[in-house]
Protein backbone atom coordinates (compact mmCIF):
# COMPACT_ATOMS: atom_id res chain seq x y z
CA UNK A 1 0.00 0.00 0.00
CA UNK A 2 3.00 2.50 0.93
CA UNK A 3 4.17 2.44 -3.04
CA UNK A 4 0.10 3.01 -4.77
CA UNK A 5 0.83 6.67 -6.27
CA UNK A 6 -2.48 8.11 -6.22
CA UNK A 7 -1.51 10.98 -8.37
CA UNK A 8 -2.00 8.69 -11.65
CA UNK A 9 -6.04 9.41 -11.04
CA UNK A 10 -5.49 13.25 -11.20
CA UNK A 11 -7.82 14.22 -14.03
CA UNK A 12 -6.79 18.13 -13.54
CA UNK A 13 -2.80 17.47 -14.38
CA UNK A 14 -0.23 20.54 -13.52
CA UNK A 15 1.73 21.75 -15.96
CA UNK A 16 5.37 22.77 -15.09
CA UNK A 17 6.21 26.30 -14.89
CA UNK A 18 8.91 26.06 -17.41
CA UNK A 19 6.65 24.27 -19.90
CA UNK A 20 4.98 27.85 -20.32
CA UNK A 21 6.20 30.56 -22.38
CA UNK A 22 4.32 34.11 -22.51
CA UNK A 23 3.71 35.87 -25.47
CA UNK A 24 3.21 39.45 -26.41
CA UNK A 25 -0.64 39.32 -27.61
CA UNK A 26 -1.08 37.70 -24.53
CA UNK A 27 0.57 40.59 -22.30
CA UNK A 28 -1.53 43.06 -24.13
CA UNK A 29 -4.65 41.72 -23.66
CA UNK A 30 -3.95 41.11 -19.59
CA UNK A 31 -3.29 44.75 -19.47
CA UNK A 32 -6.25 45.70 -21.50
CA UNK A 33 -8.26 43.20 -19.32
CA UNK A 34 -6.67 44.83 -16.15
CA UNK A 35 -7.72 48.27 -17.53
CA UNK A 36 -11.11 47.65 -18.06
CA UNK A 37 -11.98 46.06 -15.16
CA UNK A 38 -9.98 49.66 -13.48
CA UNK A 39 -12.00 51.76 -14.79
CA UNK A 40 -15.50 49.65 -14.80
CA UNK A 41 -14.59 49.76 -10.70
CA UNK A 42 -14.19 53.20 -10.81
CA UNK A 43 -17.51 54.45 -12.52
CA UNK A 44 -19.58 51.83 -10.44
CA UNK A 45 -17.95 53.41 -7.24
CA UNK A 46 -18.58 56.77 -8.46
CA UNK A 47 -22.31 56.05 -9.08
CA UNK A 48 -22.59 54.80 -5.25
CA UNK A 49 -21.26 57.29 -3.45
CA UNK A 50 -22.91 60.12 -5.60
CA UNK A 51 -26.66 60.85 -4.82
CA UNK A 52 -29.59 62.47 -7.02
CA UNK A 53 -33.09 63.47 -7.15
CA UNK A 54 -35.80 61.93 -9.12
CA UNK A 55 -39.03 62.74 -9.92
CA UNK A 56 -41.53 60.15 -10.51
CA UNK A 57 -45.34 60.48 -11.30
CA UNK A 58 -47.10 57.39 -9.24
CA UNK A 59 -50.68 56.57 -11.19
CA UNK A 60 -53.69 56.21 -9.29
CA UNK A 61 -54.41 52.32 -9.10
CA UNK A 62 -58.11 52.85 -8.73
CA UNK A 63 -60.24 51.38 -10.71
CA UNK A 64 -61.02 54.87 -12.16
CA UNK A 65 -59.94 55.39 -15.86
CA UNK A 66 -58.77 59.24 -15.64
CA UNK A 67 -57.61 61.46 -13.47
CA UNK A 68 -58.42 65.34 -12.97
CA UNK A 69 -55.74 67.41 -14.11
CA UNK A 70 -55.95 71.68 -13.50
CA UNK A 71 -54.27 73.31 -15.83
CA UNK A 72 -54.63 77.43 -16.80
CA UNK A 73 -53.40 78.43 -19.37
CA UNK A 74 -53.06 82.33 -21.38
CA UNK A 75 -53.27 82.29 -25.04
CA UNK A 76 -53.59 85.97 -26.03
CA UNK A 77 -53.09 85.50 -29.88
CA UNK A 78 -55.30 82.28 -30.62
CA UNK A 79 -58.68 82.59 -30.97
CA UNK A 80 -60.66 79.98 -28.65
CA UNK A 81 -62.14 78.02 -31.47
CA UNK A 82 -58.69 77.20 -32.41
CA UNK A 83 -57.40 76.39 -29.27
CA UNK A 84 -57.65 72.49 -28.30
CA UNK A 85 -56.58 70.31 -26.28
CA UNK A 86 -54.58 66.76 -26.73
CA UNK A 87 -53.15 63.95 -23.81
CA UNK A 88 -51.31 61.45 -24.69
CA UNK A 89 -50.05 58.51 -22.07
CA UNK A 90 -46.45 56.78 -20.88
CA UNK A 91 -48.12 53.70 -23.80
CA UNK A 92 -48.01 57.11 -26.40
CA UNK A 93 -51.84 55.82 -26.51
CA UNK A 94 -53.35 60.10 -27.58
CA UNK A 95 -56.37 61.17 -27.52
CA UNK A 96 -57.15 64.68 -29.60
CA UNK A 97 -59.52 67.64 -29.21
CA UNK A 98 -60.63 66.69 -25.41
CA UNK A 99 -63.41 69.10 -24.76
CA UNK A 100 -65.19 67.33 -21.89
CA UNK A 101 -64.56 69.59 -18.64
CA UNK A 102 -62.57 72.13 -20.09
CA UNK A 103 -63.66 75.53 -19.95
CA UNK A 104 -62.49 78.60 -22.96
CA UNK A 105 -62.62 82.09 -21.80
CA UNK A 106 -61.98 85.20 -24.11
CA UNK A 107 -60.15 87.61 -22.70
CA UNK A 108 -58.50 90.81 -22.51
CA UNK A 109 -54.78 90.82 -22.14
CA UNK A 110 -54.60 93.77 -21.71
CA UNK A 111 -56.85 94.52 -19.19
CA UNK A 112 -56.30 90.97 -17.23
CA UNK A 113 -60.03 90.21 -17.67
CA UNK A 114 -62.52 87.75 -18.36
CA UNK A 115 -64.54 89.03 -21.43
CA UNK A 116 -67.12 85.75 -22.46
CA UNK A 117 -67.07 82.29 -22.09
CA UNK A 118 -66.17 80.56 -25.24
CA UNK A 119 -68.34 77.36 -26.83
CA UNK A 120 -67.16 74.72 -29.40
CA UNK A 121 -70.52 73.99 -30.22
CA UNK A 122 -71.27 76.09 -32.61
CA UNK A 123 -74.89 76.12 -34.12
CA UNK A 124 -75.81 77.53 -37.76
CA UNK A 125 -77.38 81.00 -37.25
CA UNK A 126 -80.57 81.50 -38.65
CA UNK A 127 -80.73 84.41 -41.23
CA UNK A 128 -83.69 86.97 -40.77
CA UNK A 129 -84.71 89.93 -43.22
CA UNK A 130 -85.19 93.75 -42.67
CA UNK A 131 -88.37 94.95 -41.82
CA UNK A 132 -90.57 96.16 -43.79
CA UNK A 133 -90.51 99.97 -42.52
CA UNK A 134 -86.64 100.25 -43.02
CA UNK A 135 -85.73 102.79 -44.66
CA UNK A 136 -82.56 102.07 -46.93
CA UNK A 137 -80.92 105.45 -47.69
CA UNK A 138 -81.02 106.03 -43.68
CA UNK A 139 -78.45 105.73 -41.53
CA UNK A 140 -75.76 102.63 -42.45
CA UNK A 141 -72.96 101.08 -40.97
CA UNK A 142 -69.45 102.56 -42.14
CA UNK A 143 -67.86 101.16 -45.15
CA UNK A 144 -63.59 101.40 -44.13
CA UNK A 145 -61.51 100.86 -46.97
CA UNK A 146 -58.11 100.49 -45.56
CA UNK A 147 -56.30 99.52 -42.07
CA UNK A 148 -56.10 103.40 -40.97
CA UNK A 149 -59.64 103.53 -41.30
CA UNK A 150 -60.16 100.66 -39.63
CA UNK A 151 -58.16 101.41 -36.66
CA UNK A 152 -59.27 104.77 -36.68
CA UNK A 153 -62.71 103.68 -35.96
CA UNK A 154 -62.64 100.59 -33.83
CA UNK A 155 -60.47 103.28 -31.31
CA UNK A 156 -63.32 105.81 -31.83
CA UNK A 157 -65.89 103.89 -30.27
CA UNK A 158 -66.21 102.51 -26.82
CA UNK A 159 -68.13 99.21 -28.35
CA UNK A 160 -67.66 97.95 -32.22
CA UNK A 161 -68.89 95.94 -34.51
CA UNK A 162 -67.51 94.83 -37.73
CA UNK A 163 -68.43 92.72 -40.68
CA UNK A 164 -65.88 91.22 -42.59
CA UNK A 165 -67.41 90.22 -45.52
CA UNK A 166 -67.04 89.02 -49.60
CA UNK A 167 -69.05 90.81 -52.12
CA UNK A 168 -69.21 86.97 -53.77
CA UNK A 169 -70.57 85.66 -50.52
CA UNK A 170 -74.14 85.08 -50.39
CA UNK A 171 -74.24 84.89 -47.14
CA UNK A 172 -72.68 88.43 -47.00
CA UNK A 173 -75.50 89.50 -49.64
CA UNK A 174 -78.05 88.03 -47.24
CA UNK A 175 -76.60 89.64 -44.09
CA UNK A 176 -76.50 93.17 -45.74
CA UNK A 177 -80.26 94.18 -45.15
CA UNK A 178 -80.32 93.29 -41.34
CA UNK A 179 -76.78 95.09 -40.78
CA UNK A 180 -77.71 98.00 -42.02
CA UNK A 181 -80.78 98.15 -40.28
CA UNK A 182 -79.40 97.28 -36.93
CA UNK A 183 -76.65 99.85 -37.55
CA UNK A 184 -79.04 102.74 -37.57
CA UNK A 185 -81.01 101.51 -34.38
CA UNK A 186 -77.85 100.47 -32.63
CA UNK A 187 -76.50 104.15 -33.19
CA UNK A 188 -79.71 106.12 -32.35
CA UNK A 189 -80.06 104.24 -28.80
CA UNK A 190 -76.30 103.93 -28.05
CA UNK A 191 -75.75 107.66 -29.13
CA UNK A 192 -73.25 106.96 -31.44
CA UNK A 193 -71.07 105.14 -28.95
CA UNK A 194 -71.72 101.59 -30.36
CA UNK A 195 -71.50 101.63 -33.91
CA UNK A 196 -71.45 99.15 -36.87
CA UNK A 197 -69.11 98.63 -39.81
CA UNK A 198 -68.16 96.28 -42.46
CA UNK A 199 -64.94 95.72 -44.30
CA UNK A 200 -64.56 94.39 -47.77
CA UNK A 201 -61.35 91.19 -47.54
CA UNK A 202 -61.63 90.68 -50.69
CA UNK A 203 -59.63 94.22 -51.33
CA UNK A 204 -55.81 93.82 -51.80
CA UNK A 205 -55.61 96.54 -49.51
CA UNK A 206 -57.65 95.66 -46.33
CA UNK A 207 -56.19 91.62 -46.79
CA UNK A 208 -53.34 92.60 -43.61
CA UNK A 209 -56.13 93.44 -41.50
CA UNK A 210 -58.02 90.29 -42.72
CA UNK A 211 -55.33 88.20 -41.66
CA UNK A 212 -54.62 90.06 -38.13
CA UNK A 213 -57.84 89.25 -37.20
CA UNK A 214 -57.82 85.53 -38.09
CA UNK A 215 -60.94 86.19 -41.09
CA UNK A 216 -61.14 82.08 -42.41
CA UNK A 217 -64.90 82.12 -43.35
CA UNK A 218 -67.36 84.72 -44.50
CA UNK A 219 -68.83 86.87 -43.07
CA UNK A 220 -66.98 87.01 -40.02
CA UNK A 221 -69.05 89.50 -37.20
CA UNK A 222 -66.15 90.68 -34.60
CA UNK A 223 -66.68 92.95 -31.50
CA UNK A 224 -64.46 95.40 -30.28
CA UNK A 225 -64.55 97.03 -26.55
CA UNK A 226 -62.75 99.54 -24.89
CA UNK A 227 -61.40 101.02 -28.26
CA UNK A 228 -58.98 98.10 -29.03
CA UNK A 229 -58.00 97.51 -32.25
CA UNK A 230 -57.59 93.11 -31.81
CA UNK A 231 -60.40 91.11 -30.25
CA UNK A 232 -61.11 87.53 -30.30
CA UNK A 233 -64.94 87.83 -29.05
CA UNK A 234 -66.18 86.25 -32.32
CA UNK A 235 -70.16 86.83 -32.71
CA UNK A 236 -71.89 83.16 -33.56
CA UNK A 237 -75.48 84.30 -32.85
CA UNK A 238 -78.35 84.44 -35.22
CA UNK A 239 -78.52 86.83 -37.82
CA UNK A 240 -81.43 89.05 -37.33
CA UNK A 241 -82.25 92.47 -36.12
CA UNK A 242 -83.02 91.42 -32.72
CA UNK A 243 -80.29 88.93 -32.04
CA UNK A 244 -77.67 92.16 -32.89
CA UNK A 245 -79.51 94.07 -30.47
CA UNK A 246 -79.91 91.77 -28.11
CA UNK A 247 -75.90 91.08 -28.30
CA UNK A 248 -75.45 94.53 -28.54
CA UNK A 249 -77.17 95.14 -25.05
CA UNK A 250 -75.50 92.18 -23.52
CA UNK A 251 -72.09 93.58 -24.44
CA UNK A 252 -73.17 97.48 -23.04
CA UNK A 253 -74.69 96.21 -20.04
CA UNK A 254 -71.31 94.06 -19.51
CA UNK A 255 -69.04 97.30 -19.91
CA UNK A 256 -71.59 98.71 -16.88
CA UNK A 257 -71.21 96.51 -14.50
CA UNK A 258 -67.03 96.65 -15.15
CA UNK A 259 -67.07 100.44 -14.86
CA UNK A 260 -65.81 100.36 -18.50
CA UNK A 261 -69.32 102.48 -19.55
CA UNK A 262 -71.85 104.74 -17.98
CA UNK A 263 -75.49 103.85 -17.79
CA UNK A 264 -77.46 105.47 -20.72
CA UNK A 265 -80.23 108.02 -19.38
CA UNK A 266 -83.10 108.31 -20.84
CA UNK A 267 -83.73 110.88 -23.21
CA UNK A 268 -85.50 113.67 -22.35
CA UNK A 269 -88.68 114.76 -24.27
CA UNK A 270 -88.95 117.18 -26.61
CA UNK A 271 -91.11 120.30 -25.82
CA UNK A 272 -93.68 121.20 -27.78
CA UNK A 273 -93.46 123.45 -30.35
CA UNK A 274 -95.69 126.66 -30.79
CA UNK A 275 -98.06 126.78 -33.76
CA UNK A 276 -96.47 130.27 -35.63
CA UNK A 277 -98.72 132.28 -38.26
CA UNK A 278 -97.09 133.32 -40.88
CA UNK A 279 -96.59 136.41 -39.71
CA UNK A 280 -94.61 135.71 -36.87
CA UNK A 281 -92.90 132.91 -39.14
CA UNK A 282 -91.38 135.41 -41.56
CA UNK A 283 -91.79 136.37 -45.11
CA UNK A 284 -92.21 133.52 -47.23
CA UNK A 285 -89.63 133.51 -50.05
CA UNK A 286 -90.35 131.52 -53.28
CA UNK A 287 -91.32 131.81 -57.21
CA UNK A 288 -95.03 132.14 -57.86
Amino acid sequence: MAGLDFGRFDIYRKIPRDLTKGTVSGAGLSFFGVFFLTVLFIFELNSYLSGGITTDVIMDPSTDERIRVNFNISLPKIPCQFASVDVQDVLKTRKHNITVNIQKWRIDYDAGLRIAQASDKVAAPKYGQASADHDPNGRKSAELHNAEQFESFVKGHDIALVNFYAPWCIWCKRLHPVWEETAGLVSNKYMQKVQFAKLDCTKPVNQEVCKNNHITAFPTIITYRNHKDHSHEHYHGDRTVGAFTSHVDAVWADQVKKGEAHALEAPKPEAPKEAQTPEAAGPTKGTF
